[in-house]
C-alpha cells in the first residue's frame, strides 16, 4: 500500500477524533442524575446550615470587588464549579436560564472556579455568554473557606447571609428553582 495513502487516512481519522472530542466537551451528555467530581483533598468540614455563610472578598470578571457581606438584602446561589468539569458544564444552560428569567433578578448568582485564573475563566464565560457572575479562583480561598468537597456544589445564602441549604453535585432546572425558590 502507498505510504501517502495510509498517512491521509491517518490524518483524516486523527480529524475525525479531535472533532468528536471538542463536540463532546462542547456539549456534554445531560442527566438527569446528580454527578460530582470528588476532590482530592477537601478542606474540611462543610459550613453548617443555618449559622451565617463564610464572608470573603472577590474580584469579578469585571474587575469589581465583590464582598459576600455587601449582598446581604439579596439571596445568594454560590456554585463552586470548574471549567474543566463535564458536570459543571451539563448544568451551565439551566443556571444561565435562570439567570435570564424573573426569578434570576431576585437572587445574586455567583460562578466561583476552583483553581481557575482569570484568563481562562474569561474565555470561558464569554465563548457560553454567561451573563451571571463569575469569579476566578486561583488559590482557592473561597473553595477553602467553604470546605468543597466535590464539584459543582451548591451553597444557598439567604437575604441576610445565613446558609440555609448545600447540594453536592450537579442540578437539574426544577431543583435548581425549588432552593431558590425557598430561598424567599
Amino acid at each position: 500500500m502507498d505510504r501517502a495513502v495510509i498517512l491521509r487516512g491517518a490524518g483524516v481519522l486523527a480529524l475525525l477524533a479531535a472533532i468528536v472530542w471538542v463536540f463532546l466537551w462542547l456539549n456534554p451528555p445531560a442527566g438527569g442524575e446528580s454527578t460530582a467530581v470528588t476532590l482530592d483533598q477537601p478542606a474540611g468540614e462543610l459550613p453548617e446550615i443555618g449559622a451565617p455563610a463564610p464572608g470573603f472578598t472577590a474580584t469579578t470578571l469585571t474587575g469589581e470587588e465583590i464582598q459576600l457581606s455587601d449582598l446581604e438584602g439579596k439571596p445568594v446561589w454560590l456554585i463552586v464549579n470548574a471549567t474543566w468539569c463535564t458536570s459543571c458544564r451539563a448544568e451551565i444552560p439551566d443556571i444561565q436560564q435562570i439567570a435570564s428569567s424573573e426569578l434570576g433578578e431576585e437572587v445574586e448568582i455567583l460562578s466561583v472556579y476552583l483553581g481557575e485564573s482569570a484568563p481562562v475563566v474569561a474565555d470561558f464565560s464569554e465563548r457560553l455568554g454567561l451573563t451571571y457572575t463569575s469569579i476566578p479562583d486561583p488559590a482557592s480561598t473561597i473553595s477553602q473557606a467553604y470546605a468543597v468537597p466535590a464539584i459543582p456544589v451548591h451553597y444557598f445564602i439567604d437575604s441576610e447571609g445565613v446558609l440555609r441549604s448545600i447540594e453536592i453535585g450537579s442540578l437539574g432546572l426544577n431543583q435548581m428553582q425549588e432552593h431558590l425558590t425557598a430561598l424567599g
